[in-house]
């Protein structure tokens, strides 16, 4: 992981201003937002990147609305999704953020594993 970006993440993650999700990047309530800890990482990328990556609504599930990462083309109108779930980051945060496609799987299953953000802050310290 791109050493300014792990940073990134983690003081975010830290920071107390992410509810935490599990199963996608995003899920929006009447009243809050949660997240995933990849779905962080899509805000910190939105904060500190010019890459054209929103959270848009793609799904409905239960109470909230579950929201996936959609890019839109620089070139034209069109929107195009990067991938064919809300659970992870299209490629072009991946890419930023130095990560593989491996990275993304495993930050996923822990964070749907686990209740708060820390264990997977330990492990982003630890292993990325």
């Amino acid at each position: 992981m791109v050493p300014e970006v792990k940073g990134l993440l983690i003081d975010a993650l830290k920071s107390g201003d992410y509810n935490k999700t599990k199963g996608h990047l995003k899920t929006v309530y009447e009243d809050s937002s949660s997240y995933c800890c990849l779905g962080v990482l899509c805000e910190v990328a939105g904060k500190e990147t010019d890459l054209d990556a929103t959270f848009v609504r793609t799904a409905f599930t239960g109470v909230g609305v579950v929201e996936g990462i959609i890019r839109k083309d620089r070139d034209d109108d069109d929107i195009e999704h990067d991938n064919d779930y809300s659970s992870y980051p299209p490629n072009d945060i991946r890419d930023w953020a130095g990560l593989t496609d491996e990275d993304m799987i495993k930050l996923a299953n822990l964070n749907d594993e686990v209740e708060t953000f820390q264990p997977v802050i330990d492990f982003i310290e630890a292993n990325l």
